[in-house]
């Protein structure tokens, strides 16, 4: 039984899934005490002013990176092993990062009157979708400590700990805050590139032609459009929720999403340790065989803990919010809900990136369409339904509904080995 306990121990220490989830726990709660910084030492109005800015960068930094981290992956690993050419390639992900940026300037235009603030959320929101695309083309190598170095120690540690520095120095947070990532973004990227063109051989800084391929962008679009029903589920569960029920709601609501948020984490920051044996080469078929070894891969040993927290909670639920909730822990059944939902979740979501990175997902408008029409007619339904769980559950089922369905038609056309 000890010498069990041990392998499993071993694996865990050895997994890259896990060592990738330790840095982004600890990267998570740096910002979870930095937006605790905020909300104490300034006015309401800052924060509000904070919140607002940020979320938009981050929605932003989303659709900038346009999927290509998933999308391109595969080629950055055919560059690297020398296999294929880089410069074209290259060019038509610089190219359309560009664009995409480009397009999202013109919508910030449309929310932000500063053009200060405009040109702030713009500039974090490039800083982001950057240091994404490099942070994850760092992994083609098999190695994930690299990316770690990138997006979590330089730019994400560094930026929290300048934004608290410049915050003493500037009146406007926002100021600090671009201040802060700006610098941060740099001394990331440069190291990036660096690393890229010595150990890589991959030489982003390299520019040969404006390469735009209008198909090759719609491609994209359609993988971030397919998961960006979860951005929108995530964002619209509050906004729509203070809207039609009042802040007791979001008050509510919102431990259940810290809860949601907290094994989506656990879930893709597995799956990001893993990217590299997740996306397959090109010699390589997508077989019944190769999917049940990856997803294993992904999925064990991890799930033992996962039910066994899971279980935990849902027998010790009053009491685990008696202990960190005192006043909402007559939320027992909405609790119990939620980790049946997440757990879902964990089990699908390996399943749905290993065809979605592979980009073997058929029927992808249809699942784009179902996705939005769906979250679209949770969201009016706020209008009818007078029971706000029953609308907020229905709305965050919606986080599942996709990536079921990926999963399920990726499974019926695998081929058998």
């Amino acid at each position: 039984m000890i010498d069990k306990l041990i392998v499993l121990f071993n694996n865990l220490y050895k997994n890259k899934g896990i060592q990738n989830l330790s840095m982004k726990a600890l990267v998570k709660s740096s910002f979870f005490l930095f937006n605790l910084y905020i909300i104490n030492n300034l006015p309401i109005a800052e924060v509000a002013r904070f919140a607002l800015f940020y979320t938009t960068a981050r929605f932003f930094s989303f659709f900038g990176t346009d999927s290509m981290h998933i999308t391109r992956f595969a080629e950055i690993r055919e560059i690297h092993l020398g296999l294929i050419e880089d410069s074209e390639i290259i060019d038509n992900i610089k190219t359309h990062f560009f664009i995409s940026h480009a397009l999202l300037f013109i919508l910030s235009l449309l929310i932000f009157q500063e053009t200060l603030t405009v040109i702030s959320v713009n500039l974090v929101a490039v800083a982001l979708s950057a240091i994404r695309l490099l942070a994850d083309y760092s992994k083609v190598n098999n190695k994930i400590w690299k990316s770690i170095i990138i997006e979590d120690l330089i730019f994400t540690i560094g930026f929290i700990f300048l934004s608290v520095v410049f915050i003493q120095f500037f009146e406007d947070v926002i100021v600090s805050i671009t201040l802060a990532i700006s610098i941060c973004a740099v001394f990331s990227i440069t190291y990036a590139l660096y690393y890229f063109k010595k150990k890589l051989y991959v030489d982003f800084l390299k520019f040969g032609k404006f390469n735009f391929d209008l198909k090759r962008f719609w491609f994209s679009n359609k993988f971030t459009l397919l998961k960006g029903v979860t951005v929108f589920v995530l964002y619209l569960s509050r906004q729509f929720g203070d809207f039609y029920y009042g802040e007791q709601m979001v008050a509510e609501t919102h431990l259940m999403l810290i809860f949601i948020n907290v094994f989506m984490l656990i879930s893709t920051s597995i799956v990001a340790g893993f990217q590299n044996e997740i996306v397959l080469k090109k010699d390589e078929a997508v077989t019944t065989k190769l999917f049940i070894k990856v997803y294993k891969k992904l999925t064990f040993p991890i799930i033992y803990f996962v039910l066994l927290i899971c279980g935990l909670l849902i027998v010790f639920a009053e009491e685990f919010l008696l202990i960190i909730t005192p006043n909402f822990s007559y939320l027992k059944s909405q609790f119990i809900y939620t980790i049946l939902l997440v757990l879902l979740y964990f089990i699908v979501n390996p399943i749905f990136y290993f065809f979605y990175m592979n980009k073997r997902v058929s029927n992808f408008n249809s699942f784009i369409a179902l996705g939005y029409i769906t979250l679209m007619a949770v969201v009016a339904s706020g209008y009818i339904i007078e029971n706000y769980w029953i609308w907020f559950f229905s709305l965050i089922s919606v986080l599942v509904l996709i990536p079921i369905q990926v999963a399920i038609s990726g499974i019926i056309n695998l081929k058998k080995p």
